[in-house]
Protein backbone atom coordinates (compact mmCIF):
# COMPACT_ATOMS: atom_id res chain seq x y z
CA UNK A 1 0.00 0.00 0.00
CA UNK A 2 1.51 3.14 -0.81
CA UNK A 3 1.52 5.51 2.17
CA UNK A 4 1.24 9.13 -0.03
CA UNK A 5 -1.71 7.56 -2.00
CA UNK A 6 -4.26 8.76 0.24
CA UNK A 7 -4.43 11.16 3.35
CA UNK A 8 -7.19 10.89 5.94
CA UNK A 9 -8.48 14.01 7.84
CA UNK A 10 -10.75 14.48 10.48
CA UNK A 11 -11.20 17.32 13.52
CA UNK A 12 -12.11 17.03 16.99
CA UNK A 13 -14.10 19.98 18.86
CA UNK A 14 -15.06 20.24 22.50
CA UNK A 15 -18.79 21.60 21.82
CA UNK A 16 -19.99 20.07 24.89
CA UNK A 17 -17.95 22.24 27.14
CA UNK A 18 -18.37 24.70 24.89
CA UNK A 19 -22.07 24.83 25.19
CA UNK A 20 -22.62 23.05 28.65
CA UNK A 21 -25.10 21.33 26.54
CA UNK A 22 -26.67 17.38 26.97
CA UNK A 23 -24.14 16.02 24.21
CA UNK A 24 -21.91 13.80 23.84
CA UNK A 25 -18.98 15.02 25.84
CA UNK A 26 -15.01 14.98 24.75
CA UNK A 27 -14.33 11.88 26.59
CA UNK A 28 -16.62 10.09 24.57
CA UNK A 29 -14.82 11.46 21.38
CA UNK A 30 -11.52 10.33 22.90
CA UNK A 31 -12.61 6.65 23.97
CA UNK A 32 -13.93 6.26 20.37
CA UNK A 33 -11.49 7.75 17.98
CA UNK A 34 -9.42 4.67 17.22
CA UNK A 35 -11.17 3.38 14.24
CA UNK A 36 -10.04 6.71 12.37
CA UNK A 37 -6.58 7.38 14.30
CA UNK A 38 -5.40 4.06 13.89
CA UNK A 39 -5.51 4.24 9.86
CA UNK A 40 -1.71 3.91 8.60
CA UNK A 41 -2.79 6.50 5.97
CA UNK A 42 -1.00 9.82 6.69
CA UNK A 43 -3.90 11.56 8.69
CA UNK A 44 -4.07 15.09 9.37
CA UNK A 45 -6.39 16.22 12.65
CA UNK A 46 -7.50 19.46 13.25
CA UNK A 47 -8.12 20.36 17.00
CA UNK A 48 -8.41 22.84 19.56
CA UNK A 49 -4.87 23.67 21.34
CA UNK A 50 -5.91 21.50 24.87
CA UNK A 51 -6.43 18.47 22.64
CA UNK A 52 -3.32 18.42 20.73
CA UNK A 53 -1.91 16.51 23.37
CA UNK A 54 -4.06 13.42 24.27
CA UNK A 55 -4.99 13.11 20.42
CA UNK A 56 -1.26 12.89 19.29
CA UNK A 57 -0.45 10.58 22.19
CA UNK A 58 -3.67 8.24 21.17
CA UNK A 59 -2.59 8.48 17.40
CA UNK A 60 1.24 7.66 18.35
CA UNK A 61 0.00 4.47 20.47
CA UNK A 62 -2.20 3.04 17.76
CA UNK A 63 0.26 4.05 14.59
CA UNK A 64 3.49 4.91 15.78
CA UNK A 65 4.85 4.79 12.38
CA UNK A 66 2.54 6.34 10.45
CA UNK A 67 2.51 10.17 9.32
CA UNK A 68 0.55 12.30 11.09
CA UNK A 69 -0.34 16.37 11.80
CA UNK A 70 -2.58 17.23 14.71
CA UNK A 71 -2.58 20.77 13.87
CA UNK A 72 -3.36 22.89 16.95
CA UNK A 73 -6.56 25.35 15.53
CA UNK A 74 -9.22 27.32 17.85
CA UNK A 75 -12.58 26.53 17.04
CA UNK A 76 -13.49 30.31 16.15
CA UNK A 77 -10.46 29.99 13.61
CA UNK A 78 -12.47 27.46 11.55
CA UNK A 79 -13.37 27.87 8.40
CA UNK A 80 -16.90 28.94 8.65
CA UNK A 81 -17.41 29.94 12.37
CA UNK A 82 -17.89 32.72 10.94
CA UNK A 83 -21.67 32.17 10.33
CA UNK A 84 -22.28 31.70 13.96
CA UNK A 85 -24.21 35.05 15.14
CA UNK A 86 -26.11 34.59 11.28
CA UNK A 87 -27.07 31.49 12.06
CA UNK A 88 -27.57 31.96 15.84
CA UNK A 89 -29.99 35.01 14.54
CA UNK A 90 -31.90 32.69 12.30
CA UNK A 91 -32.39 30.34 14.78
CA UNK A 92 -33.89 33.09 17.28
CA UNK A 93 -36.06 34.83 15.06
CA UNK A 94 -37.42 31.02 14.34
CA UNK A 95 -36.10 29.49 11.44
CA UNK A 96 -34.99 26.51 11.81
CA UNK A 97 -35.55 24.03 8.95
CA UNK A 98 -36.61 20.56 9.61
CA UNK A 99 -32.95 19.13 8.96
CA UNK A 100 -31.92 20.86 11.61
CA UNK A 101 -34.68 21.03 14.13
CA UNK A 102 -33.01 19.83 17.20
CA UNK A 103 -32.07 22.31 19.58
CA UNK A 104 -29.69 20.19 21.50
CA UNK A 105 -27.82 18.86 18.69
CA UNK A 106 -28.44 21.53 15.79
CA UNK A 107 -26.55 24.17 17.82
CA UNK A 108 -24.86 27.32 15.51
CA UNK A 109 -21.90 25.79 16.67
CA UNK A 110 -22.64 22.48 15.53
CA UNK A 111 -23.62 23.41 12.45
CA UNK A 112 -20.68 25.65 11.86
CA UNK A 113 -18.38 22.76 12.37
CA UNK A 114 -20.51 20.78 9.76
CA UNK A 115 -19.91 23.78 7.11
CA UNK A 116 -15.82 23.84 7.50
CA UNK A 117 -15.20 20.25 6.14
CA UNK A 118 -14.41 20.98 2.82
CA UNK A 119 -12.70 23.72 3.97
CA UNK A 120 -10.47 22.20 5.96
CA UNK A 121 -10.19 19.44 3.84
CA UNK A 122 -9.01 21.89 1.14
CA UNK A 123 -6.42 23.70 4.10
CA UNK A 124 -4.58 20.08 4.33
CA UNK A 125 -4.56 19.78 0.69
CA UNK A 126 -3.32 22.62 -0.08
CA UNK A 127 -0.11 22.10 2.75
CA UNK A 128 0.07 18.80 0.35
CA UNK A 129 2.02 17.49 3.35
CA UNK A 130 2.23 13.86 2.01
CA UNK A 131 1.78 14.18 -1.69
CA UNK A 132 -1.64 12.54 -1.71
CA UNK A 133 -3.93 11.83 -4.70
CA UNK A 134 -7.01 11.41 -2.77
CA UNK A 135 -8.24 13.55 0.69
CA UNK A 136 -10.57 11.56 2.49
CA UNK A 137 -12.73 13.34 5.34
CA UNK A 138 -13.88 10.92 8.06
CA UNK A 139 -15.71 12.14 11.17
CA UNK A 140 -13.25 11.44 13.92
CA UNK A 141 -16.12 8.67 15.62
CA UNK A 142 -16.76 7.30 12.12
CA UNK A 143 -16.19 3.59 13.04
CA UNK A 144 -18.56 3.92 15.73
CA UNK A 145 -21.16 4.36 13.32
CA UNK A 146 -20.27 2.56 10.29
CA UNK A 147 -18.50 -0.96 9.99
CA UNK A 148 -16.91 -2.49 6.27
CA UNK A 149 -17.91 -5.75 5.88
CA UNK A 150 -15.79 -9.05 7.17
CA UNK A 151 -12.39 -8.92 5.46
CA UNK A 152 -12.42 -5.55 4.23
CA UNK A 153 -10.66 -2.57 5.63
CA UNK A 154 -11.19 1.04 6.34
CA UNK A 155 -7.67 1.86 4.59
CA UNK A 156 -8.00 -0.87 1.73
CA UNK A 157 -11.77 0.76 1.25
CA UNK A 158 -10.20 4.27 0.93
CA UNK A 159 -7.20 3.06 -1.29
CA UNK A 160 -9.34 1.27 -3.84
CA UNK A 161 -10.99 4.64 -4.73
CA UNK A 162 -9.55 6.32 -7.27
CA UNK A 163 -12.22 8.97 -8.56
CA UNK A 164 -12.67 13.08 -8.31
CA UNK A 165 -15.16 12.64 -5.81
CA UNK A 166 -16.62 10.01 -3.74
CA UNK A 167 -19.40 10.50 -1.87
CA UNK A 168 -22.60 8.61 0.05
CA UNK A 169 -26.03 9.10 -1.30
CA UNK A 170 -28.69 9.30 1.52
CA UNK A 171 -31.66 11.04 -0.87
CA UNK A 172 -31.22 11.71 -4.47
CA UNK A 173 -31.19 15.53 -5.73
CA UNK A 174 -31.84 17.27 -8.51
CA UNK A 175 -31.62 20.88 -9.98
CA UNK A 176 -35.44 21.20 -9.91
CA UNK A 177 -35.54 20.46 -5.75
CA UNK A 178 -32.75 23.46 -5.19
CA UNK A 179 -33.70 25.69 -8.06
CA UNK A 180 -35.79 27.74 -5.54
CA UNK A 181 -32.78 27.81 -2.99
CA UNK A 182 -35.41 29.58 -0.40
CA UNK A 183 -37.65 26.93 -0.65
CA UNK A 184 -34.92 23.49 -0.83
CA UNK A 185 -33.62 24.62 2.64
CA UNK A 186 -36.67 26.01 4.46
CA UNK A 187 -38.72 22.65 3.12
CA UNK A 188 -36.23 19.57 2.67
CA UNK A 189 -36.77 17.28 5.44
CA UNK A 190 -34.21 15.34 5.36
CA UNK A 191 -29.99 15.19 5.13
CA UNK A 192 -28.90 14.46 1.40
CA UNK A 193 -25.50 13.48 1.63
CA UNK A 194 -23.50 11.38 4.54
CA UNK A 195 -21.07 13.92 5.58
CA UNK A 196 -18.88 11.99 7.80
CA UNK A 197 -16.99 10.54 4.69
CA UNK A 198 -16.24 11.66 1.11
CA UNK A 199 -12.90 11.51 -0.75
CA UNK A 200 -11.90 14.36 -3.26
CA UNK A 201 -9.17 13.74 -5.50
CA UNK A 202 -6.10 16.27 -4.65
CA UNK A 203 -6.30 18.39 -7.99
CA UNK A 204 -10.56 18.51 -7.39
CA UNK A 205 -10.35 19.71 -3.42
CA UNK A 206 -9.77 23.26 -4.30
CA UNK A 207 -13.07 23.15 -7.05
CA UNK A 208 -15.12 21.16 -4.51
CA UNK A 209 -14.40 23.64 -1.24
CA UNK A 210 -15.52 26.77 -3.04
CA UNK A 211 -18.33 25.56 -4.37
CA UNK A 212 -19.46 24.49 -0.99
CA UNK A 213 -18.54 27.46 0.69
CA UNK A 214 -20.37 29.66 -1.98
CA UNK A 215 -23.60 27.23 -1.31
CA UNK A 216 -22.95 27.53 2.34
CA UNK A 217 -23.85 31.15 1.39
CA UNK A 218 -26.81 30.67 -0.56
CA UNK A 219 -27.98 28.80 2.38
CA UNK A 220 -27.31 31.58 4.61
CA UNK A 221 -28.81 33.74 1.94
CA UNK A 222 -32.05 31.73 2.30
CA UNK A 223 -32.41 32.59 5.43
CA UNK A 224 -32.92 29.09 6.43
CA UNK A 225 -29.47 27.79 7.74
CA UNK A 226 -29.34 23.90 7.63
CA UNK A 227 -26.78 21.28 8.28
CA UNK A 228 -23.50 20.22 5.74
CA UNK A 229 -25.64 17.31 4.86
CA UNK A 230 -28.66 19.26 3.17
CA UNK A 231 -26.06 21.38 1.34
CA UNK A 232 -23.42 18.49 -0.04
CA UNK A 233 -26.86 16.94 -1.95
CA UNK A 234 -26.29 20.56 -4.07
CA UNK A 235 -22.73 20.27 -4.55
CA UNK A 236 -22.33 16.26 -4.99
CA UNK A 237 -25.34 17.14 -7.79
CA UNK A 238 -22.99 19.46 -9.41
CA UNK A 239 -20.25 17.28 -9.68
CA UNK A 240 -22.39 13.86 -10.46
CA UNK A 241 -20.79 13.50 -13.51
CA UNK A 242 -16.97 13.07 -12.14
CA UNK A 243 -18.53 11.44 -8.84
CA UNK A 244 -18.35 8.05 -7.28
CA UNK A 245 -21.15 7.38 -5.39
CA UNK A 246 -22.40 4.92 -2.77
CA UNK A 247 -25.39 4.23 -1.39
CA UNK A 248 -27.04 3.55 2.03
CA UNK A 249 -28.16 4.84 5.70
CA UNK A 250 -25.08 6.07 7.59
CA UNK A 251 -24.28 3.03 9.20
CA UNK A 252 -23.64 1.52 4.98
CA UNK A 253 -20.66 4.23 4.87
CA UNK A 254 -18.36 1.44 4.45
CA UNK A 255 -20.06 -1.99 3.69
CA UNK A 256 -21.73 -0.28 1.24
CA UNK A 257 -18.84 1.75 -0.01
CA UNK A 258 -17.81 -0.13 -3.39
CA UNK A 259 -21.86 -1.91 -4.14
CA UNK A 260 -25.03 -2.66 -2.48
CA UNK A 261 -24.47 -5.42 0.05
CA UNK A 262 -26.33 -4.84 2.91
CA UNK A 263 -29.62 -2.32 3.94
CA UNK A 264 -31.63 -3.24 0.73
CA UNK A 265 -35.06 -1.41 1.26
CA UNK A 266 -32.80 1.78 1.08
CA UNK A 267 -31.63 1.58 -2.46
CA UNK A 268 -35.12 0.17 -3.26
CA UNK A 269 -36.27 3.23 -1.67
CA UNK A 270 -34.13 5.32 -3.79
CA UNK A 271 -35.01 3.48 -6.69
CA UNK A 272 -39.27 4.08 -5.97
CA UNK A 273 -38.38 7.74 -5.18
CA UNK A 274 -36.69 8.22 -8.71
CA UNK A 275 -39.24 6.37 -10.24
CA UNK A 276 -41.70 8.54 -9.07
CA UNK A 277 -39.66 12.14 -9.71
CA UNK A 278 -39.32 10.86 -13.32
CA UNK A 279 -35.65 10.66 -12.79
CA UNK A 280 -35.03 7.39 -15.35
CA UNK A 281 -31.65 7.44 -15.93
CA UNK A 282 -31.00 7.48 -11.86
CA UNK A 283 -33.56 4.75 -11.42
CA UNK A 284 -32.25 2.89 -14.05
CA UNK A 285 -28.66 2.79 -12.40
CA UNK A 286 -30.06 1.90 -9.01
CA UNK A 287 -32.47 -0.64 -10.64
CA UNK A 288 -29.15 -2.60 -12.67
CA UNK A 289 -27.06 -2.25 -9.28
CA UNK A 290 -29.29 -3.65 -7.11
CA UNK A 291 -30.18 -6.41 -9.60
CA UNK A 292 -26.52 -7.22 -9.89
CA UNK A 293 -26.07 -7.90 -6.76
CA UNK A 294 -28.71 -9.94 -5.69
CA UNK A 295 -28.49 -11.93 -8.74
CA UNK A 296 -24.89 -13.22 -7.88
CA UNK A 297 -25.52 -13.26 -4.16
CA UNK A 298 -24.00 -10.25 -2.96
CA UNK A 299 -27.30 -8.91 -1.65
CA UNK A 300 -30.11 -10.45 -0.17
CA UNK A 301 -33.45 -9.33 -0.64
CA UNK A 302 -36.69 -10.90 0.72
CA UNK A 303 -39.87 -11.98 -0.98
CA UNK A 304 -41.56 -8.61 -0.98
CA UNK A 305 -38.22 -6.96 -1.94
CA UNK A 306 -38.11 -9.36 -4.69
CA UNK A 307 -41.11 -7.92 -6.07
CA UNK A 308 -40.56 -4.56 -5.68
CA UNK A 309 -37.64 -4.21 -7.66
CA UNK A 310 -38.94 -6.99 -10.16
CA UNK A 311 -42.37 -3.81 -10.61
CA UNK A 312 -39.98 -1.01 -10.29
CA UNK A 313 -37.64 -2.19 -12.77
CA UNK A 314 -40.29 -2.14 -15.92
Amino acid sequence: MSSARTTVVTALVDLQSRESSDRRDIDWYLTRCSGVLSTQHPLVVFTEPQLVEPLQEIRHRLAPDSSTRVISLPFDQFPRTRDIPTITAAFDAGRRPPTASSPVKDTPDYIALGWSKPGLLGVAANQDCFGSKMYWWADIALLEVAQPLEGETFDRLLESSDCELHANVLWETDPSEYEDRGRFYRETPFSKVAGGLFGVSANNVSRFSNDFDREVDQCLASGWPTIDEVILGVVVDQHRDNAELSYGPWETLLSNFREPRIAAWHRLRLLRDCHNRALHERARRHYEQLDSAWKSGRIDLGIEEQQVLRDLGH
